[in-house]
């Protein structure tokens, strides 16, 4: 994947956020995905992340600075997720017909994935509050929509 992201970075001139999260971080992020996807973001609490992580909540707090910190980074490393973030297959299609084609299936794809738009639909709002994410992903749209 790292090759893929460098091309796209040299194509596109916009660099992907890159986390290298702690094993006790990691799993406080996919304890939060699990919640959104099941019960949705109002479900997600400190005390259900406590829970479906097996970590004490105060480590959220250590690694993400609050509970805001933790959904930026969640934001974040969504657009890193193989399963959501751009493909190496679109990444790697020469330019032309083979990429949009490329694209397309990609786009299917994301749009079939009941977890990856759940995900989505459920960080969409949080995008918007922090001026921060707000900028970044505006600028992954703006070199998605040219690439």
């Amino acid at each position: 994947m790292a090759l893929v992201n460098r091309q796209w970075e040299e194509e596109t001139g916009v660099e992907l956020a890159r986390h290298e999260l702690a094993p006790t971080a990691e799993r406080l992020i996919k304890a939060a995905r699990r919640i959104l996807v099941r019960k949705g973001y109002p479900s997600l609490t400190m005390q259900a992340i406590e829970k479906e992580s097996g970590v004490n909540r105060a480590l959220v707090s250590y690694y993400f600075g609050s509970k805001a910190g933790l959904v930026e980074t969640l934001v974040e490393t969504l657009f890193e997720d193989p399963a959501f973030g751009y493909s190496d297959a679109v990444v790697q299609a020469p330019q032309g017909e083979p990429r949009r084609r490329a694209l397309l299936a990609w786009l299917r794809r994301i749009v079939q994935d009941r977890r990856s738009g759940r995900l989505m639909y459920e960080l969409l709002p949080h995008f918007l509050r922090s001026q921060r994410l707000r900028t970044h992903v505006a600028r992954l749209y703006d070199a998605y929509r040219d690439f």
